[in-house]
């Protein structure tokens, strides 16, 4: 994966789409590092600001759906907010 490139075309592809809205495509490029995260770990460790940004987004969005339908099952922001979530713990304990 590292010599083909994978590793460092992963986070960006998180560039940009937190302007676009394009959620989607944040969750599965954020469920396609978590996959990686053990072999990528180095390169996906310069990401963390773009993550932590995009953890507080999400958390706000996740928030915002949670209080319009009053429950947290199915949420698909909560979704998106607990994977980033995990795949910043899985980076920061990987650097340690």
């Amino acid at each position: 994966m590292t010599l083909t490139g994978w590793c460092t075309l992963m986070p960006s592809l998180l560039q940009g789409s937190q302007e676009l809205n394009e959620h989607d495509r944040v969750e599965k490029v954020v469920q396609a590092m978590s996959a990686l995260a053990k072999t990528c770990g180095t390169q996906f460790s310069t990401t963390r600001p773009t993550l932590q940004a995009l953890v507080q987004r999400y958390h706000k969005l996740a928030q915002a759906e949670q209080a319009e339908s009053g429950t947290d099952a199915d949420d698909f922001f909560l979704s998106i907010y607990s994977s980033l979530q995990q795949l910043v713990n899985q980076i920061h304990r990987d650097d340690l």
